[in-house]
């Protein structure tokens, strides 16, 4: 799916793909990202852009996660707003960069499919660099939020009990006033 999208948004450029397992042990998945880092330094780091994907909570009985109840008309959207509270709440420990509240979450039941590659991503990201950090001799920052979420009920526009949420979650490199 991101193949097209790299393309347009940046033409024909090299691409290495990486597709991350479910890591059982957390102290595998450092050690992968120093391993994806030390091959990334041959690369100018100025023209490198990391691209994470995943969908964030898979919720209903087909999921088999269905810790809020099962949404109805009669709810009001209070399931819908329960899982969004727990998704942004997933999404502000990615911005943040922190992998050990981002372990204990994972460590109760969840359906983010991605949760590893997101967490071998914020590996990443420390052993690269902050871009416009210190290491760049720049004076930005990295900024960091979240740009968008919604769930398939909402694209679809159908109350339908079993949904999958979205989130986007942006680096970039700012400017320090």
């Amino acid at each position: 799916m991101f193949l097209p999208f790299v393309r347009k948004w940046l033409g024909p450029v090299p691409v290495s793909l990486v597709l991350v397992p479910h890591f059982t042990a957390p102290e595998v998945c450092p050690q992968w990202a120093q391993a994806i880092a030390d091959s990334l330094n041959s690369v100018d780091p100025g023209r490198t852009v990391v691209i994470m994907s995943s969908d964030f909570t898979h919720y209903g009985r087909r999921f088999g996660y269905t810790p809020f109840g099962i949404p109805r008309a009669s709810s009001g959207g209070k399931v819908e707003e329960a899982v969004r509270t727990d998704d942004l709440a997933f999404a502000d420990m990615i911005v943040r960069g922190d992998a050990a509240a981002m372990e204990r979450r994972m460590s109760r039941p969840i359906t983010v499919c991605g949760r590893h590659s997101i967490r071998l991503g914020m590996e990443l990201i420390q052993r690269l660099g902050e871009p416009g950090g210190a290491e760049s001799g720049s004076a930005g920052r990295t900024v960091r939020r979240v740009v968008d979420y919604y769930n398939s009920r909402t694209v679809t526009g159908q109350a339908d009990s079993d949904f999958v949420c979205y989130g986007t979650v942006f680096f970039e490199e700012g400017v320090v006033s």
